[in-house]
């Protein structure tokens, strides 16, 4: 999971203005905190889910479905004759990694290195398409020398030594399964000051603008064939069999 925050607070003085107020990044040791608390968090929240699992609506609409999502997380096959058994694993014990200095915590690692100054456009945009990039990349997923098989190599290195993972053809279906959204909830969710509702979005997102000031939200917004253009790199103006380009 991404999540791109600001390394501040704002702040509404006398003036009756909006100010942004930056801090100092988190320490080491904050950042533990941080982890353990996040950790302890989603324990309660799976724990409370497994109390409900009977009821749980996915489980009675989609068994297939949530068959596969239980076995996703835990690198197990969800169906045929080899259901409940671990994924086949490459490892190269060159990689394997016994540093004491693991900051994982209850199984959770919090990454908040990364700062992006206000002024780094480029930086940001960079960012948050890496935050948004697809889950798998074709470019590592390869058939394996038996022409049957797939192999699924790593971006990283884990920490046991596994670089590639084997896969049948099947078994790769299985995982885009689970990676599939449930219906009507969102995979980008905007929180705190950037919430939908949020009372103040409009005027930190807007760069202090009054909310009766409703023509400047039209200088935010592009239009549908620049998203297209700069998200996908498609321009849908133009057309071969047309010349010249339309407008």
């Amino acid at each position: 999971m991404h999540s791109q925050v600001r390394d501040g607070v704002y702040v509404r003085y006398a003036d009756n203005k909006i100010h942004f107020i930056r801090v100092v990044p988190p320490s080491p040791e904050e950042i533990k905190t941080i982890t353990i608390k996040i950790a302890k968090k989603i324990y309660r929240y799976l724990e409370s889910r497994m109390l409900a699992m009977e009821s749980d609506s996915l489980l009675e609409k989609e068994p297939l479905l949530s068959k596969c999502h239980r076995a996703s997380i835990r690198y197990l096959r969800a169906l045929g004759e080899q259901a409940g058994k671990p994924l086949l694993r490459l490892i190269s014990p060159e990689h394997i990694k016994e540093e004491n200095d693991d900051p994982t915590m209850m199984g959770f690692n919090l990454h908040a290195s990364i700062a992006i100054e206000a002024t780094d456009r480029a930086g940001l945009e960079r960012t948050l398409r890496y935050m948004g990039r697809p889950p798998l990349s074709s470019e590592r997923l390869k058939r394996a020398p038996d022409g049957q098989n797939l192999l699924l190599t790593l971006k990283s290195p884990w920490r046991n030594g596994t670089t590639t993972i084997l896969l049948t053809p099947f078994e790769l279906i299985e995982r885009l399964v689970a990676l599939f959204p449930y219906p009507r909830k969102n995979l980008i969710r905007y929180h705190v000051f950037f919430a939908p509702n949020a009372e103040l979005r409009e005027e930190i997102v807007l760069g202090l603008v009054s909310h009766q000031d409703h023509d400047s939200k039209k200088l935010c917004r592009p239009n549908f064939a620049k998203l297209m253009a700069r998200v996908f790199d498609i321009d849908v103006l133009f057309c071969p069999d047309v010349t010249p380009r339309c407008n």
